[in-house]
């Protein structure tokens, strides 16, 4: 009955998936019997008293499972192409950002448990590292040149066969006196020293050691281990999540490493028995050590709250948020071309009088220069305070000269197509926002709005620099966002 309902409202039906549009209204008459149901369900607001409600996803896109109804919201800002990729590289940087540094200010702590946060950020470690090919690319180097032990065992052999004999020879002759026969009259071999030794006797057999490659050994059963236990943390995680695109990338990650596994390699290698941490194949030969090295990083079991709100991220939904975590990875990129890679993480302080933010998080570069995001500021009249009320801009790039705003809006005035492109431009409303944090901040040189659009527009305080003030910033998807990182450059020089 309700999916009945819905239906009726939505905009069009794809493969069983009712289709609705981002931040519209969509108004459902349920009946009397439906009316507590209805209450319960989000993006539904009832209208008064009456069995009339409201229902907008914001802008929340993506699929969704509603009471049990398959949903997609599409938006007109973003394709479907486009937000996979935005979940592709967010989930990409954010993954490997916690293994990526070890400074002094920060170091890896065993999580209380094995709960759906850290099962979130381990497959994404772990799916980003499958998505690159790393782990398939460490796997078929170890089977092109795969780490043979070399053991000796004992084999009973024709004396005849034996090529090279020593006392460990002779010991083995004159233990196994039941491989002595009696030479022939006339053998040429009762002339030798050990027949006359062995009074006419000389074995028939003689026990012997031979030297073989073993290939199932303790470092290719661990690659088979790992494997393993990679299929192990997937199956976990999907027994605990309902989201779709997560669903998807199990299945794919999960298919992935059984192709792996079923190659002819690992079909003649046991079960590991213990791990070889001390092993120098694990830690240093090619395929084997990027192997360890992804398992190792694993088994930390970050507790992820300390630096972001992990599941909440990969579960992400809110098409506006996930745009904002997008613009700090390609601010940071952008950092990162003009002076280097990070050196370090910065993690939020706290003290006694105040909770520790969810926020804060920064990346240190070289040259003193800091990139936070959600970065709080509060009032006071130091540097770097405000003057006013507490504010908490989207990104913060610091540099010796001061520091600069930018704040992530996904959303566009208006929709301009002309025969060659369709593009947008920013809202005014949103500059007045950056003359806020321009004014309010002591040190702020210039406050800009980074927004998926195409239009770059700065108005500079001073003719002679085009730093120091408010602006836009175009910053597309699918674009290469050549203004930012021009801008970018000029801030950190």
């Amino acid at each position: 009955m309700i999916e009945a309902i819905f239906k009726k409202a939505c905009e069009e039906v794809e493969d069983g998936i009712l289709v609705f549009k981002e931040n519209s209204d969509y108004y459902l008459l349920f009946p009397d019997d439906l009316m507590d149901q209805a209450e319960q369900l989000p993006h539904l607001n009832r209208c008064g008293e009456t069995s009339l409600f409201c229902l907008n996803f914001g802008n929340h896109v993506g699929l969704f499972s509603l009471a049990g109804i398959q949903i997609k919201v599409k938006s007109k800002k973003i394709t479907e192409l486009q937000f996979m990729q935005l979940l592709d590289e967010i989930g990409d940087f954010f993954a490997n950002l916690p293994f990526s540094y070890r400074g002094a200010s920060f170091g890896f702590r065993k999580g209380r448990e094995i709960g759906s946060d850290v099962l979130y950020q381990n497959f994404m470690y772990l799916y980003s590292h499958l998505k690159n090919k790393r782990i398939q690319g460490a796997v078929y180097q170890i089977i092109n040149n795969p780490y043979l032990k070399y053991e000796r065992e004992r084999v009973l052999k024709r004396t005849e066969q034996v090529r090279r004999g020593g006392y460990g020879t002779i010991k083995e002759i004159v233990n196994h006196p039941e491989h002595l026969v009696q030479l022939a009259a006339g053998s040429e071999l009762q002339n030798t020293q050990l027949a006359k030794k062995l009074r006419g006797r000389f074995p028939d057999r003689v026990y012997s050691k031979r030297l073989f490659s073993q290939v199932d050994n303790p470092e290719n059963q661990f690659c088979k281990f790992v494997l393993q236990t990679w299929q192990d943390l997937i199956r976990c995680l999907n027994e605990r999540t309902t989201n779709v695109l997560i669903k998807e990338r199990i299945e794919w990650a999960f298919k992935e490493l059984n192709r792996l596994l079923r190659l002819e390699f690992f079909q003649g290698i046991s079960q590991l028995k213990f791990i070889p941490f001390s092993s120098q194949v694990l830690q240093k030969r090619g395929g084997y050590k990027e192997l360890f090295a992804i398992y190792n990083s694993l088994s930390q079991l970050l507790e992820i709250d300390r630096i972001l709100d992990w599941q909440s991220l990969i579960e992400l939904k809110d098409a506006a948020k996930l745009y904002e975590y997008w613009t700090f990875i390609k601010l940071s990129k952008a950092v990162e071309n003009a002076i280097g890679k990070p050196i370090d993480l910065i993690e939020p302080r706290t003290t006694s009088f105040e909770a520790q933010l969810t926020h804060g998080l920064g990346i240190e570069y070289p040259e003193n220069v800091n990139l936070y995001y959600n970065k709080t500021y509060r009032h006071g009249r130091s540097f770097g305070q405000s003057y006013s009320v507490t504010l908490i801009p989207d990104l913060v790039l610091e540099t010796d000269a001061g520091f600069y705003i930018f704040d992530a809006k996904f959303r566009l005035d208006q929709l301009v197509e002309s025969e060659s492109e369709i593009y947008g431009v920013f809202k005014n409303e949103d500059i007045y926002k950056m003359h806020t944090y321009r004014d309010a901040i002591r040190g702020c040189l210039g406050a800009y709005v980074l927004y998926p659009g195409t239009e770059t527009r700065i108005f500079s305080i001073h003719n002679d620099s085009k730093l120091n003030g408010v602006g836009a910033i175009a910053c597309a998807i699918d674009s290469p966002n050549d203004d930012l990182k021009e801008m970018v450059q000029n801030m950190v020089e």
